[in-house]
């Protein structure tokens, strides 16, 4: 009875607890209201919310049902007290997390990848919480070290990620405004410009280019700028800069916040080229300064009273900057026309490194481990032998090695592991150079790497690769791991075959499940190499097994102006044909313009399955029919009209 009597005031002193944080708990999901769309491991009464109330459906259920797996939250291997209190600490600190998907729940398919990535961001004080940007809007988290990631989206591209080193569960995202999360990017608020400013977003342009227009105007008058580079002072984390643009991206401001982001103060203004690192003066005691290095200038600016002293660059344009400060002093690091410069004295005086090691390459980006700064990673766009890769010091630039080094026939270091569809049907160059590269700031083993079409890690400083954006069987299919960076024009279902999907796709041609969409495997054998970029469309025969058609071309993301603004040259695509399943193609398209980009293709389905009737555009080049089943094709009459961006048809009943 007493150990009864001491379990329950126990509880119900937790409650109590809970109760004075309630307010703060109601005020957390009133900001983030992307918690109502989203299924949460902390929801134990299933309302669609997370309050007090689930402290008391855990602590009941748990003692109704102490072995079930799902009341044991801290995950220790039976539901007992300390799963209640793990809760509370949980929800007071707004570190709240996603539940595993059930059956009921939506996933992505496909083989992942496929798209440009940036800006890997490492949580230092959980490697396995990482965030990455495609060079689309949609930005990614992983929570299981890199096994699935998660998209989310802030109206416009995220510039910069920004984790609060003394805050594990605290990062910031720089975009068209700057955000902050509280629980690892779970969800967002917006805390620049404040929403209560806010009269109208506007979404304009072939980007749909979104920017807020505030009451009171930025200072000067602005009304809109994207925020370019956030950091958080290391040494107290409501002390932070932020780095910001004009509307037109031709000037840019620093401004700097000591409550937390809830007000700001300018700077230093009329910076005229792009901020590429904000390095602190706690780094070398003296919290009251901070170094800006932009492309073609470095500033020492002393907060106190905004004067900004220019520092000398080695050169310029610099066009990657970073730094740390460890057990060896603070190091900074600039990579300006393919050669690296190190400062050890605060940007004072600089000396070149690596020239014997990295002569005769060209370089594009570098990253250092903030708390390791000996170590530096260099990613290298071109060497001689059409070679590309990473280098890697750990003695603050005197020597540099490949840690990863490849060619368009394969990996010459012969450490990249884990192959994926990219890797197996294309080889590296298809990727390309590294794009971005990620450091962790407190273990400079652990480094992303990013490119034209995936993500590659190493655990192990660089001894050994493995890709991240997707899982690859024994059979060479692939299914995502939720890092897609691509567009899917239509699924299209085999009409003898449930099981078999067609996903015409931009940039990687085509792909297709043989089993519901579990797995993915590629949709191009056949396809003339030319055409291979995109598949913009294609269409199953109804009433004959293994028969489709299928329109391609060179040119991805069509119809999109951004794509011949400029001109419209070396265009190539046509038609073709299947009579396998899709398996195998073969080009199908006499009569047709060799520069022809075709964009949709229709077939006629009350013509002779013998002979049948399709229809064809091709951007720029008009319409054509066929009624031999794409054997040879036909101009049909012009279209009335000086627009020639022909992309969709529609057949109507009549024919």
């Amino acid at each position: 009875m007493c150990r009864s009597f001491k379990m329950i005031f126990t509880g119900l002193l937790l409650v109590l607890i809970v109760a004075l944080f309630s307010a703060e708990s109601s005020a957390f999901a009133k900001d983030n209201p992307g918690l109502a769309s989203l299924r949460l491991r902390e929801d134990f009464n299933g309302d669609g919310r997370v309050s007090v109330s689930d402290v008391l459906a855990l602590m009941i259920m748990g003692r109704k049902s102490p072995g079930d797996s799902k009341y044991d939250y801290d995950r220790s291997g039976a539901y007992g007290l300390q799963d209640v209190l793990s809760l509370i600490v949980n929800i007071v600190k707004s570190d709240l997390s996603a539940a595993e998907p059930t059956s009921t729940s939506w996933r992505n398919v496909g083989p992942g990848g496929g798209g440009g990535q940036f800006l890997p961001t490492i949580n230092p004080a959980d490697p396995a919480n990482v965030f990455e940007r495609c060079d689309m809007t949609g930005a990614y988290v992983t929570y299981d070290n890199a096994e699935s990631w998660r998209m989310f989206n802030l109206r416009s591209t995220v510039i910069d990620f920004e984790f609060d080193p003394s805050s594990p569960s605290t990062v910031y995202a720089a975009s068209t405004g700057l955000y902050r999360s509280d629980n690892r990017g779970l969800t967002w608020r917006l805390i620049f410009p404040d929403p209560a400013d806010i009269i109208e977003e506007h979404m304009e342009d072939d980007h749909a280019g979104q920017w807020f227009e505030t009451a009171t105007g930025l200072p000067e008058g602005e009304q809109s700028t994207s925020v370019t580079k956030v950091r958080v002072d290391p040494a107290n984390s409501r002390h932070l800069w932020m780095a910001h643009s004009s509307p037109w991206g031709d000037s840019y401001q620093i401004m700097v916040s000591n409550d937390r982001a809830n007000s700001w103060r300018r700077l230093v203004t009329g910076i005229e080229t792009d901020v590429l690192a904000i390095f602190p003066g706690s780094w070398w005691g003296k919290p009251e300064e901070v170094v800006i290095i932009t492309e073609q200038e470095a500033l020492l600016i002393l907060e106190t009273t905004a004067q900004a002293t220019t520092l000398s660059l080695p050169d310029s344009p610099v066009v990657a900057a970073d730094g740390g400060s460890g057990e060896q002093g603070t190091l900074f690091y600039v990579l300006a026309n393919d050669l690296v410069y190190l400062s050890s004295d605060y940007g004072a005086s600089w000396q070149s490194v690596g020239a014997g090691d990295l002569v005769s390459g060209k370089f594009n980006t570098l990253a250092v481990c903030e708390g390791q700064p000996e170590v530096a990673y260099l990613a290298c766009s071109e060497y001689p032998g059409y070679q590309f890769g990473i280098f890697k010091t750990v003695d603050s630039g005197t020597n540099w090695g490949w840690v990863y080094r490849a060619d368009g026939g394969g990996v010459l270091t012969n450490n990249l592991n884990d192959k994926g569809w990219l890797d197996l049907l294309y080889g590296p160059s298809w990727r390309g150079n590294a794009l971005s590269i990620g450091v962790c700031a407190t273990n400079s083993d652990i480094c992303y790497v990013t490119d034209y079409g995936g993500t590659i890690r190493t655990l192990d400083g660089g001894s050994n690769w493995d890709q991240v954006y997707s899982h690859t069987y024994p059979d060479g299919s692939s299914v995502t791991r939720g890092l897609d960076v691509t567009g899917s024009y239509t699924v299209q279902f085999n009409p003898f075959d449930s099981l078999h999907i067609f996903m015409p796709t931009t940039d990687i041609g085509a792909f297709q499940s043989f089993n519901g969409g579990e797995t993915w495997v590629s949709g191009i054998n056949g396809v003339p190499s030319s055409w291979r970029n995109t598949c913009y469309w294609m269409v199953f025969d109804p009433e004959v097994a293994g028969r489709a058609w299928s329109a391609w071309g060179n040119k991805h993301d069509l119809p999109r102006d951004k794509m011949f603004r400029y001109g419209y040259s070396g265009s190539l695509g046509g038609v073709a044909a299947t009579s396998d399943g899709c398996r195998n193609w073969r080009a199908s398209n006499y009569g047709l313009p060799s520069s022809m980009v075709c964009t949709h293709i229709v077939l006629d389905i009350n013509s002779p399955s013998s002979s049948r009737t399709l229809y064809v555009c091709g951007f720029r080049e008009g319409v054509y029919k066929s009624t031999d089943g794409g054997q040879t094709w036909q101009s049909t009459g012009a279209v009335p009209s000086t627009n020639q961006n022909y992309w969709r048809l529609a057949l109507l009943p009549s024919g």
